[in-house]
């Protein structure tokens, strides 16, 4: 079955990004990033609140710990990020930042380096998502999405992922999106392959995942009579989208219809400079 109607979250793609001076606003206290929590939990704790220590970055399965970077009170080394039509602050080290994401240690280490200015501003960046990229930063272990509003979700922070480029975290929000649908017996619907077109400029795995999905559901349902009035009416609109439906239905007839849903966790992650993830135990469902 495919998904159900979509709820529209700012594009984290088309980031509209400015510097800012720093603010008074943001409330004082102590926080040690959290992995017990949560994605619901996620905003309030990560928006709001202001880190003293922050943990190496770390795999979701390991606990946290602080490291050499604590700081006392002071907010030096700490970029403020304000997320949204609300502008909620996510205060994150920049150090982290510039350490993970090339894209953040361009802007942070690059000339020119403007003074006097440890803030920006991601007005396209829903709040949510932002406090998920700011609990996955500090090592915290995401829960993966449960419900339709919540997939969007992580359908935007694989988007973010791609803007800040990060492996890691386009690979781990893939992950949770294949096991989403593998439990949920769903594949992706045309607004949502309509959704990641428009929101990416260039080929990418969860391009080619969600296509694939739609295209298994087409030959695995022949008395439905084969396309939706909605996917043939995405599919006539041709471009990237079409193209790679069309790639993936041929592909599908040589590999005898492989569920894409199942199957090495490897195949639709990042690889940069094309090493492949480390080999893993391989689970029940992929050798199904």
């Amino acid at each position: 079955m495919s998904e159900h109607s979509n709820l529209a979250v700012p594009n984290p793609n088309r980031l509209d990004v400015t510097r800012s001076s720093s603010s008074s606003s943001i409330n004082q206290g102590r926080r040690t990033p959290g992995h017990n929590l949560t994605d619901a939990d996620v905003v309030d704790r990560f928006g709001n609140e202001t880190a003293r220590e922050h943990p190496h970055r770390a795999s979701s399965n390991q606990e946290l710990r602080s490291d050499s970077r604590a700081f006392s009170g002071s907010d030096e080394g700490v970029l403020t990020l304000f997320a949204g039509v609300t502008s909620k602050p996510y205060r994150i080290h920049s150090d982290l930042l510039a350490e993970t994401s090339p894209y953040f240690a361009k802007l942070l280490t690059g000339p020119p380096i403007p003074p006097n200015r440890d803030s920006l501003t991601f007005a396209d960046v829903d709040e949510r998502v932002m406090g998920l990229f700011t609990r996955w930063i500090y090592g915290g272990k995401l829960s993966g999405p449960t419900d339709y509003q919540s997939f969007q979700h992580y359908i935007c922070l694989y988007l973010l992922g791609r803007r800040f480029q990060i492996s890691p975290l386009q690979n781990d929000i893939m992950d949770h999106v294949r096991a989403y649908y593998r439990q949920q017996a769903m594949t992706a619907p045309p607004y949502r392959l309509e959704y990641i077109y428009e929101n990416t400029l260039e080929p990418c795995p969860m391009r080619i995942f969600l296509t694939t999905t739609a295209a298994y559901r087409v030959l695995c349902e022949p008395a439905k009579g084969g396309l939706s009035e909605a996917m043939a009416a995405v599919v006539a609109r041709g471009g990237d989208l079409a193209v790679d439906f069309v790639n993936a239905m041929a592909e599908l007839h040589w590999n005898g219809v492989e569920d894409a849903r199942k199957g090495d966790a490897c195949r639709f992650h990042v690889h940069e400079d094309g090493v492949k993830c480390m080999h893993h135990r391989t689970e029940a469902w992929e050798a199904t």
